[in-house]
Order: C-alpha cells, then structure tokens, then sequence
C-alpha cells in the first residue's frame, strides 16, 4: 500500500507546477523575537458554515489585537468550502466536478442539518485579500484522516468502497488504498488553491483517529499500534505533508497522534511538520512530551487547550469561563508536557471550536470571542507587538533620474541613462537605464528589487512595459504595475532596465525564461484576451493560463482645497446640484454635471476669484442676497467671489449693521470620467526543458524551460558550480568564463569582466563576471577562537597563499582548557560582518550596533551570512585573496576588513569578511579511533550547572548491547546545555549511533552524528554516548587546490575492502605541468597529508578512507603561443580563408614589427608559419597553424604552443513577396542577412529559428485591398545544416472574400423550391437579394474581410416553410442572430469559414406544387 501511496504521491505532483513561497521560521523566534512569533486564531468554519462577513469579522478581531495568523478550519468534519473545479481522478477512475460538488454538499447534509452552506472559491478569494489588507495570514486546514464526516461520505458514494476504519463516522481506513488515494487527491486541489494564493502554512489535522469508534483508554490510535497497522498512519500523515511542501508550504498537525504512546519503532514523522500541541493527553491517552517531538525537529505550535472555546459552551469542559481563565494565566510560551520550559515554541494558537453545529453566531458570542483574543494579546504583551521595521528593507532614489529601488539591505545606487535606448518591434517609445547596486558589505548586489521608473509625460500609461537585459544583450519582459505617474517594474537581476510605451496595434514578441516548476505572471494592457486559442503550445514544456478581466468606467469628483488661474470646475451646491447654463442672469442648479458648465478660474492677488464660461462670469450683487451671472468683465470683478475651507462664496455688507455676510455658493469640484480598462493576467508554468512559443493578443511569447534557471554574478577569480547532468554546453561569450562539466556537475571558473549565457539540456546560467572593487590589504588576520573566548590572532601572507593552502594548515596550538582539557582545530569559516552585527564578536568586544555580546555565536550561522571553508589562496594577477567553501569545490572572493589594529575596541564594522579558526574542547582522545569534542565549556560543580559525562563506545555490526567502552569523562558541569558536539573519528572508522541519555526527560538518539542543535539542552544532566564502528568498505578521494580551470580531478573509488591494493592516479605526477594562458601550473604529486608532507605512494594498501592532496605551482611562462585567426562572413559561394596569425607571450599580445618580427623580453624574434583553412558552405571548420621556426640572431631555443582557429560561415537569407499567390511573380525581395552585421549582433545560424516581425512582413504590402503578409510555412523556418541560401516568402493576400449560403431542409417534393436571401451590409452599402434551388447553395464574391453582413430569408416567396435556423462555421464571437431572424456575421480572411446555413421545415403540404426557373449564363465577350 505504502508502494501505491507513492506513485500516488508522484502523480498529485503533476496537478501543476505551483510556485515555491517556502516559509521557514527565523531561528530568532526561538530565542525570543517577538517579531518572528506567529500568533494564530483558530476559527471551526468546517463543522458549522460561517458567512463571509462573519469571518471577516474574526480577521478583524484578530488583526485589532495584532495577532499574525487566522487558521480557517474549512474542512472539519463539515467540509465547507468548494473549489471551482473539484473533479478528481482515483485509481485512474475521473470523477467530475459535479459529482464531487454534490457528493460533498450530500455529506455536509448527512453531518448536520443545523449548519448549512459551503463558501465559494470567489468567497475565499475575497477572504484572503481582505485578510491581506488586514495583515493577517490565513492558514488553511482539511483535517484527515480522521474529522472528514462530509468528505469521506462523499467518497464512498463517488467510489462505491467503504473508507471508513471499523465503522468509524468519520475517520478513514489508512490501510484502505482506495480510501487515501482519494482523501490526497482532495488536499491536493486545496493545496494548490490556497499555495497559489501565498499561503505559507496548511493544517492537514492527523489528530483523534477513530476516537468516535474507540472512546477509551489508548482509543484509535492504540487501536491502530495493536493492530501494526500504525506506520500505516505515519505513511499516509508523511505523503500528506509532501503533497504541502511540493507546494511550498510548511505542513502542521496536531500532536495526540505523532509518536503516540511515545512508539518510535513504527517509523519517523516527517520532522517538517510544525506540531500543533494542544494535549498532554489524559487516562491511558500517553502522547509524546514536546521535547521529544522538539528533540525529533518538529517545531511546536503552542496550541495550549487551557485557551479552547467550545461556542456556546456555558457547563462543558471547554466552556468560557475555563477559557477566560486560561487566556488570562496560562502565558503563551507554556507548552503542555514541558514544566522544565526547555521548548521555545514558534508560535501560539488560540482555538474557538464549534462541536455544536446549531448554537447560533451570535453577537454576544462574538463578544466572547473578542474577549479572549484580547485577554491572551493584554497577558503577552511582549509577544503581541506591532510588527516594527526591522531596517533591512531599504529604498535608495536617485536624484537625478527620480529611479528609486527597493530590496534589503541596500548600500549605494548608481543609475546611468541608457541612450540611445534600445528599440524594439512594436514599441513607440523607450527610456533604459544602468542600475548598479551594492549591500552592507560594498559588494555588488544583484538579487531581486522594485525598481520605480518616472514615466515620461505624454505616454499612453495604459500601455506600458518594463524589460530586463539579459547577458546576452536581450530583453525579457517583467512584470510591473502603473500608479501616479510612476511604473514599478519586479526586476529579478540587475543590469539594464528599460521602460517602453507599447503600441497596441502592433504584433510584438517576448521572451519568457522558465525553471522547471517555476512561474512567471506578466500583465497584458492591450486588451481582454481571456478566450484566446493557445495554438502551437507545448503543453509538456509549458502551460499558460489566461485570465482576461474587464474593470468598468467610472466618475470621479474631487472637491478641491484651492484654486490657481486657468483651473476649470465645476460648481456643487450643498444639496448636491451642480451650476448650470448662463442663458439668464439669474443662477441655474441642474441635477447632472453633464448638463452642467464647466468654469475656469482666474484667482486675483488679492485672494478673491472670477469664474468665467463663454464670456459670462458669477457674480454677487452688492445689496442683494443671491448670486447672478453677468457678462459685464468690470461689474463681476468689482463684486467677486472668495474661496475658503473648499468652499466659494460672496461677501454682503449690510450697511445697517455695518456687517459682512458671507453667502455660499457651492464647492470647486472637478469630475472625471476613466475609461473601461481591459487587460490580461497571464501566468506561464514551466513543465519540462525545451522551447515552445504562444500567441496571445498581439503579443507572440517565446517560452524557454530549463532544469535550473540561474542569475549569478561573480567576481574575477571566482568559481561556482550546479548540480547539472549534461556535458555539451553553448556560451555566448567564451572569454568570460571557463566551464567544465562532468561528475553530474557544471563548474564556472570567471576569467574576465563582461556577461555570458551558458545553455546546457538541463539548465540556463545568465552569469555577469566583474573585476573586484576593493583593494585588498597586504595581509589578513584570523582569529583563532572558541567561540567567544579568543586564543590569539595570526597574520597571513600572499607569501603563504600563493599557491594556496588548506585551512587545517593555519591552525596553532591554543593550550588547555583551565580544567587541563585540550584545545582541537575545529574548523575554518568566513563571516559576513554586514549580516551578522560585525561578524563573531569576543568578550569584551563591540558588535556593529556599538554594543558588547558575550554570549555570541557565529560558529553555527550559516545562510550566507557566514561559510564554512577548507582552503584559501591569493592570485597573483588579481591580487585578492580566495576562500574554497567546505565541500563544494566553489572558490569565493575574501573582502577581508580587519577589526582595529587586533584589539576589539571602537565598534566593529558591519561590512566585509572575517577570517576565524574555531577550536573545541576535547573531552574524550582515544588515539588511532576517535575523540569527542563540544563547543561550549566544562567547569567545576556550581549550583547553576548539572552534570554531563561522556562515553565512547566500540561496537561491532549492531550489537550495541555489548558495546565496548574505550574511555568515558569524568563528570563534567555545564550551565546552558552544549551547543555543538563532534565527533571526530580515523579514516577507518565511522560514527554510528549517538545517544544523550537524559536523567529526567526522554533520551534521544541519533543514527550517526549529532545533528540537532543545540546538542544538549540545558539545564539537563545526561550521559553522552557515542558508538563507533570499524568500517567494512572505504573509499579513496582526490583534492587539490590552484589547479588551472582546464584540469579535472582523478575520480574517486568507493567500495574498496580492507588490504585492497589501490593505484593512485599516474596522470597528474610531480612536477606535471600545464600551460593555461600567460601561466605554466606544475602539479606537487600526491599527498597524504593536507601539509604536503607525506608523499602518497605508487600503489596503495586499504585500511581505513584515504583522501590524496595536491597542490598546483603556478608561474609566468616562457612558452610563446601562436594563434591562427579565426573569421566569419555570409555565404556568398566563394571560399573563406584567414591565413594569418596571432602571438602572445605571458598574457600578453605582441604587435608584428614592420620588419615582421616579434619584439620578446626586448628581443626581435622572428617566426616563421603557415595557416591553413577554407570554408565555403555553411558550418564551421578549423584553421589550422604549423609553425616552421622561431629564430633570433642570438640562435635562442624557444618553446611555443599552437592554438588553432575557426572558420565560420553564416546562411545567406532572402524574403520574397508575393501577392495573391506564392506561385506568382515576386513583387519584391529583401536581405534579411546576406553581410556581416556593423554593431555586432549576432547572426542566424543552423539549428535557429526564423519568424518575421510585423515590420518584415509588411515591407512590400500592396497600397489598398490587401492584407498584411503572411509568412509562408514552414513557421518559424529552422535553418538546416545544407541551407547556404535561405528563401523566406511572404504572401499578401486579397482583403476580399466571399460568403457562401447553404439551404438544408427543403422537402423532396420541393426540389426546384425557390428560396430568397437578403444580403445587406452597412460598411460597403451592399444590398443584394440572392436565390437558392432546394438544397444548394449560392456564394457571393468581393465581400470584405472582417465587415458584418445580415443574412435574412424573404420568406414571402418560400411561404411553406418556416421555423428557420441558421448556423454557420465561423468562429464564435464573429456572428451573432438578428431580431429579424437572419443572422450577421463578421468575415474572416479564411474563406471556408464564411458559410451561413439556413435550415427551414416544410409546415404547408397541401398546395400544389409548380417550380420552375431559368438560369441566366452570362458569357464574356472578346469584344467587351
């Protein structure tokens, strides 16, 4: 069964590529971090339905009393929310949507009558973008495989098997296959919803397994381990949770059933899954502690049952007063199980279930709610805080350009004007611009930002895009979205950016570059393309998905707060009229704007306004009390209007009283009215590697899927490397990196400053190679440290790296401890001080924050903040230094910055590296086998410490019980536990069981090595035992360091017995060299010792794991190189040659003298060769260099080496119009490549594909009656490798077309029944009656192409025949039935679709019949 799981499993995998928004909780949350603490509110929404509104109420509630997280348990034994598309497949039987639909709706019916409905896919939609405005997250939960009544009811009735476990209502049998194929296949349609809506988290439930069944003692769970039928539980809760994280979400479970009855022998859980601890269980109920599933790697959910809330629970065990008490008490950190508080959960949840369907949400139940939310928020006020700006996200603008990005932990910003800016097919206008970054640490940054771009006044905002340049000099389109005169562009890497204003009209083509799995979404604004056919896509390479969306016009007012010269407004009266029409002098209020008058303002100095249309102005008449309007200019600025609080009015002095009266006339409005917006969401997936294209619109997407899609930049000097299978590659530009494949590897050693795509089968790599921007010191110091205590500093020399060392190498002897325990080498690491508060800091020592740590810890930091390294060098012709990265082989640049002169003082720098050895402490030493060391002290008994002994064991195959004690500690006293412990054994040894036998809490035991951290807890005495064993089979492996990029290590042997004899390596002897570039590497020979002391001999006896070390020499060398040229041209039938040559000499090229000699370390050499080549199709060849002789007047011997060159020749390509059709005369030809290009694009060769742009395709477009061209198939044209001349041929045809009208339906006693048409056509004023014998048809000629004609029957003629029908094959969208019963159609280009068919039955038999008709033959004539 577990067999078909999996195969199971692989298939849901297939539902879709989902996008990876993996979540990972910071380790700052369990050392307190508020920040990082997810605080959740569980709301039953399964067994009874709520509303929308109802819980958008929760959400808010939640988001009042800044809890993180709602957890929205849909699927609880009701199953209240249905996918649009619920259909499954099972067992390879499909059930449709509207099977499952209604077998869930059946079972929410069979689960309770109290509660009914179930939340739509456009409610949740709505639901989790309001909780998104709220800043809340929403978690979903379908529990299973127990608490699924409704879901396991409608799989039974779907699949006719019964699922249930021994008659359980609502659990199913995990043993049953049928039973969980179908139950996963469910989650997986939720899983993929809400993993594309950016959840992060899903509850899958797991807990109370048939406890309805079983309601004592150990209940279903026991039942399931007496039963051996428990790792059948654990299978099915691990491919669940795979099924979670393949969508990239974290999976969560309830803890009642994870090692239940502390039975550990069944199988591992998943230690992914986030355990929700709600229970200590109860009499015969035993769970495991939380320290022991923390001890697993679980992280823990506090769901402390001391906070439940059955609703409407007044007298039960869950009631609301318990609730209140605990939410009030019971601190959000106390996790049931753990009285010695060794388990930091990541987060709390407080839970309102809702085991009584019928009790009524009402608005005191929602003030009870409110209640206990409040009371767990006001009790843990340290944890519910408002989320504050943790400083890392920053925007940088600059000044000049108004650029502004977004990204964290952002340094400088340097933007330089692209001009002129590129220019591509479809685009009206362009701005580019060069953004260069760098972090905290003064490296370049390249990751992803949000770039903000100005957009330039006077473009079409509706149709803008933004675009990336690729290495090599392309464009791929980005996503980014238009506001307030600004376009925010999503840039994934930086180079240049560019922002075009697109023309709707023209026909435009992208690039989309995909990683398997991985999604793109891009917006189109050129229009609603939701039913586009997406013909010629490979839908095993890529799948596209389209969702056109159409946002109505609409009116906008806005009042205004003030008024300059020249506004225009409109004039809004207190009871919402607006000012109207000056046809009268008296005022007018009109009901609309749009019969209203829009007047414009003229603001004098004085602060009083003048409204004016059509030479007439608003007044206010001196003694009286109403407004007027005049067109008297002197009498209006005499008496004008003031404007105050968004308000005009007229002053009035009543002479009386000698009083102003202020009179309001209204508000300054102005009104605008927003277009319909139609636009495109369009989401690309990719599926597997390879090409594939779409046409969308008028925009032709160009898809490539590739195993790994990768964006690197590395500095000179640098290699990386990728998981990659394949051994061919493609570069665009050899110069910038070397590559080397094999091993299952691509490896990327950067030669040179510029940019390179590297293409394999599996991968694309887009790498930008830069010289590093910093000097680097004369030396570097490492500190030599355990962990915060520092033994001494060394300086290192590029003396003593030149031909680099291994770090093992730089270690010194640091002594004992106080407690006369020796100080081992550890391991060498390099920290990033800008990601770190300036790297491991020392005691007494100031972090960058200006603050002392002395409990600081970098020696386990990982992340890309800090690496562990086996090696370092310094090159001499870049003259940086180099660090190796443990067990990758990648080499990275060392940006080394020292901390003040050795001493700590002043505030470290928060930028750069930082070089340290850390040593542990050696509690266990038994020569020749192993030692066991811990990062953390020892000391003398204290009442803050507890005891910890360690004990290293010998055992021999599995017998542990008999395991032979070699050496154990004496009693050692630790105060907070032991961070790290490692074992370090002989080659011929290996770590094979590890065990921290606790003296009050549970034991825990590793297969190996100790791999939790932190390794002890503390405050917990234990005996530490570690298991070792002799091994059965070793293997030999092979390092080096500084070899030359163009050497690949000896592969390694496994599987080797004990006394086998091994034949190390002959190739790669002493003093083997290689001459690369300027340089001659000399290889040291083999070594068994990392010091290069031990010489490896020929052949060697196997008794234990043997790693060979070599070392690489490298100098300038005196070989002189000679290289034959290399050339390409277009194929023009002639030969090409290039026969002459190149030399350089260490690095350098030497310039030919006049006298055609060679000018080398001040002497004239003259070299004598020949090259030789032709290639005249198309294809490459090599030119081949012979060198006769390299002579001076001195009679000096020279060394040279060869290296030859190639001879490229391009296809010749041509495209041939045509009109009417391809076997017509051409009306014209163009090159399309027929010369080598001037700004050095690259030209098309054999294996590319041609498709012509709008602009090709309509260079010979005849002036009036025609079509655009047509390019002719094969489309896209690949070019062959025998295609020296390549014709591509474009056809315009006609603008005219025909409709042809069929008659169906006409009674064989009818057979010459007449029957007349009326063909009417509002855009070419066509009106023409056409007739039709029986069943036939007519078709009319020189109609126009995509004009709509009305097809009507005169059905006066044909009077015994009604009920007509008319159909016809054009496509849907273009015909539409008329209210007269014909039909209208909109012609297309393609003549076989424009056919209308008109369908009559015969409903008058009994007249006579008496057709008859002539045809009228009109013959053409020579005379006219």
């Amino acid at each position: 069964m577990k067999r078909t799981l999996a195969v199971l499993l692989s298939l849901l995998m297939l539902f879709g590529c989902l996008p990876v928004t993996g979540f990972s909780v910071s380790d700052g949350a369990a050392d307190g971090n508020a920040a990082a603490f997810m605080r959740i509110v569980h709301l039953d929404c399964g067994r009874k339905y709520f509303s929308v509104e109802e819980i958008k109420g929760v959400i808010d509630m939640a988001a009042e009393n800044l809890y993180t997280h709602v957890e929205l348990a849909f699927g609880n034994e009701g199953l209240r929310f249905l996918l649009d598309d619920m259909s499954v497949s099972v067992n390879s039987t499909p059930y449709s949507s509207e099977a499952v639909t209604k077998a869930v709706q059946t079972g929410n019916r069979s689960y309770t009558t109290y509660s009914s409905g179930e939340l739509t896919e456009s409610e949740m939609d709505t639901i989790l973008a309001y909780a998104a405005e709220q800043g809340i997250s929403i978690i979903p939960l379908l529990n299973s495989p127990g608490h699924m009544n409704a879901l396991m009811d409608a799989g039974e009735a779907l699949t006719g098997t019964t699922m249930a476990y021994n008659g359980s209502a609502r659990t199913i049998d995990v043993t049953n296959e049928t039973a969980t194929a179908f139950t996963l296949a469910v989650l997986a349609k939720y899983v993929a919803y809400f993993a594309e809506k950016g959840c992060t988290h899903f509850n899958l439930g797991a807990d109370e397994y048939a406890n309805d069944k079983y309601t004592t003692g150990a209940m279903g769970f026991g039942q399931l381990q007496s039963n051996g039928q428990y790792d059948d539980f654990i299978a099915y809760v691990n491919n669940a949770a795979a099924v979670i994280k393949e969508a990239g979400m974290t999976p969560m479970a309830f803890n009642d059933g994870i090692y239940f009855n502390n039975v550990t022998s069944s199988g591992t859980f998943d230690s992914d899954i986030a355990v929700c601890f709600w229970t200590a269980g109860w009499t015969g109920y035993t769970v495991a502690s939380a320290s022991t599933l923390a001890q697993k790697g679980h992280k823990i959910i506090n769901t402390n049952d001391n906070w439940y809330y059955v609703l409407g629970n007044t007298a039960g065990y869950y009631n609301l007063s318990r609730a209140q008490t605990g939410t009030k008490e019971t601190a959000c950190t106390t996790v049931l199980t753990d009285s010695s508080g060794s388990v930091t959960p990541i987060g709390c949840m407080l839970c309102i279930w809702c085991d009584s369907p019928s009790v009524s949400y009402t608005t005191a139940e929602q003030e009870n709610i409110s209640g206990l939310l409040t009371n767990l928020a006001e009790n843990n006020a340290d944890y519910f805080k408002a989320p504050e700006n943790s400083g890392d996200e920053v925007t940088l603008t600059d000044s000049a350009t108004g650029i502004a990005v977004t990204a964290d932990k952002l340094q400088t910003l340097t933007v330089s004007p692209v001009t002129p800016a590129p220019m591509m097919d479809g685009w009206l206008h362009s701005v580019a611009y060069d953004v260069t970054l760098t972090d905290l640490s003064g490296a370049p940054y390249t990751g992803a930002a949000e770039v903000a771009i100005p957009v330039p006044d006077g473009w079409n905002t509706a149709y803008l895009r933004a675009y990336v340049q690729e290495s090599d000099g392309s464009y791929s389109r980005i996503g980014g979205a238009y506001a307030d005169g600004v376009y925010t562009a999503s840039v994934p890497h930086f180079s240049v950016v560019a922002l075009a204003a697109i023309d709707p009209t023209a026909s435009k083509t992208e690039q989309i570059t995909l990683e398997v799995g991985g999604t793109q979404t891009i917006t189109d604004k050129d229009g609603n393309y939701q039913n586009a056919p997406l013909d010629n896509l490979n839908t095993s390479i890529a799948t596209v998905e389209v969702k056109g969306t159409t946002t109505p016009g609409e009116t906008v007012e806005t009042t205004l707060t003030s008024l300059t010269t020249g506004d225009t407004i409109y004039v809004k009266s207190a009871n919402g009229k607006y000012l109207g029409d000056t046809t009268t002098t008296q005022i007018n209020w009109v009901d609309t704007y749009q019969d209203a008058v829009q007047w414009t303002v003229t603001a004098f100095s004085n602060g009083s306004y003048m409204l004016e249309y059509n030479n007439t102005y608003v007044c206010y008449p001196q003694n009286g009390r109403s407004f007027l309007i005049t067109s008297d200019y002197t009498l209006a600025s005499s008496r004008p209007l003031y404007f105050n609080n968004a308000s005009l009015y007229g002053n009035r002095m009543d002479w009386g009283l000698f009083y102003t009266y202020q009179n309001q006339l209204g508000s300054a409005v102005t009104i605008t009215e927003t277009a319909a917006v139609n636009q495109t969401e369009i989401t690309f997936t990719g599926v597997a590697a390879g090409t594939t294209s779409v046409t969308i619109g008028n925009t032709t997407y160009k898809i490539t899927v590739a195993e790994h899609v990768e964006t690197l930049l590395m500095y000179v000097g640098e290699e990386t490397s990728f998981a990659d299978t394949s051994m061919e590659y493609t570069a665009t530009n050899k110069d910038v990196v070397a590559v080397q494949t094999g091993d299952s590897k691509i490896r990327f050693t950067a030669l040179a400053a510029g940019t390179t795509t590297v293409t394999t089968a599996s991968g694309t790599y887009t790498i930008t190679v830069i010289e590093p921007n910093f000097t680097a010191p004369d030396y570097i110091v490492a500190d030599h440290a355990t962990t915060t205590v520092l033994h001494t500093r060394t300086e290192i020399t590029p003396e003593q790296l030149k031909n680099g060392a291994y770090t093992s190498t730089l270690q010194v002897d640091v002594g004992n401890t106080d407690t006369g325990h020796k100080y081992i080498f550890w391991k060498a690491r390099v920290i990033d001080r800008s990601q770190t508060e300036g790297g491991q800091m020392f005691e007494g020592w100031h972090n960058s924050n200006g603050t002392i740590d002395n409990g600081d810890n970098e020696c386990i930091t990982y992340d890309d903040k800090a690496y562990d390294i086996d090696a370092l060098k310094y090159d001499i012709s870049t003259k940086q230094y180099y660090f190796r990265v443990a067990d990758t082989g990648d080499w990275k640049l060392l940006n080394y910055v020292n901390y003040n002169d050795h001493n700590g003082s002043g505030t470290a720098p928060n930028y750069g590296h930082q070089l340290i050895l850390y040593y542990m402490i050696s509690y266990v030493d038994v020569e020749d086998k192993a030692s066991i060391n811990t990062s953390d002290w020892g000391g003398e008994p204290k009442s803050d410490r507890v005891s910890i002994i360690f004990q290293l064991y010998e055992v021999t195959n599995d017998n542990y019980d008999s395991a032979v004690l070699l050496e154990a500690s004496e009693e050692e006293h630790f105060a907070n536990g032991i961070k790290v412990i490692a074992t370090i054994n002989n080659p011929d040894y290996e770590v094979v069981r590890s065990v921290i036998d606790y003296d009050n809490i549970e034991d825990v035991v590793y297969d190996g090595q100790i791999t939790v951290i932190p390794a002890v807890e503390p405050k917990q005495p234990c005996t530490v035992k570690i298991y070792i064993r002799k091994k059965s089979t070793f293997e030999v492996k092979y390092d080096w360091i500084n070899a030359p990029s163009s050497e690949t290590k000896p592969s390694d042997a496994t599987g080797l017995k004990a006394n086998d004899s091994y034949t190390v390596d002959t190739k790669y002897k002493s003093e083997y060299t290689v001459n690369d570039g300027a340089y001659t590497y000399t290889f040291s020979g083999w070594y068994l010792d990392e010091d290069l002391e031990k010489s490896a001999p020929a052949t060697l006896t196997i008794n234990g794991d043997v790693t060979l070390y070599g070392q690489w020499t490298r100098t300038l060398n005196d070989t002189i190189t000679i290289t034959a040229n290399s050339a390409e041209k277009v194929y023009d039938g002639g030969a090409l040659t290039a026969n002459d040559f190149t030399v350089t000499y260490q690095g350098n090229d030497i310039p030919r003298n006049n006298d055609g000699t060679y000018t080398i370390n001040a002497v004239k050499v003259r070299i004598v060769a020949t090259v030789s080549g032709s290639q005249t199709t198309v294809g490459s060849s090599t030119n081949i260099v012979n060198v006769t002789s390299i002579t001076d007047n001195e009679g000096t011997e020279y060394s040279h080496t060869t290296k030859n060159g190639t001879l490229t020749v391009y296809p010749k390509i041509v495209v041939e119009y045509y009109k009417d059709s391809i076997e017509s005369t051409s009306i014209g030809t163009e090159n399309f490549q027929v010369e080598m290009p001037e700004n050095g694009n690259p030209l098309y060769n054999i294996g590319d594909e041609i498709t012509l742009s709008d602009e090709w395709l309509n260079k010979h477009k005849p002036d009036d009656g025609y079509q655009n061209g047509v390019q002719q198939e094969p489309v896209p044209y690949v070019i062959k490798s025998d295609d020296n001349k390549v014709v591509i041929r474009v056809l315009y045809r006609p603008a005219y077309t025909s409709l042809t009208i069929h008659k169906t339906g006409a009674d064989v006693l009818d057979e010459n029944q007449t029957f007349l048409f009326r063909v009417t056509g509002e855009g070419d004023d066509v009106a023409v009656t056409v007739t039709v014998h029986g069943n036939s048809f007519v078709t009319i000629d020189g109609l126009t192409v995509g004009e709509q004609y009305t097809v009507t029957e005169i059905t006066d003629w044909s009077w015994r025949y009604g009920a007509q029908v008319f159909t016809t094959t054009l496509d849907a969208g273009n015909y539409e039935a008329t209210a007269t019963g014909g039909i209208t159609v909109t012609l297309s280009a393609e003549e076989a679709k424009n056919s209308v068919t008109c369908t009559n039955t015969r409903t008058v038999p009994h007249w006579l019949d008496g057709d008859n008709f002539c045809v009228n033959v009109f013959a053409s004539s020579t005379q006219n």
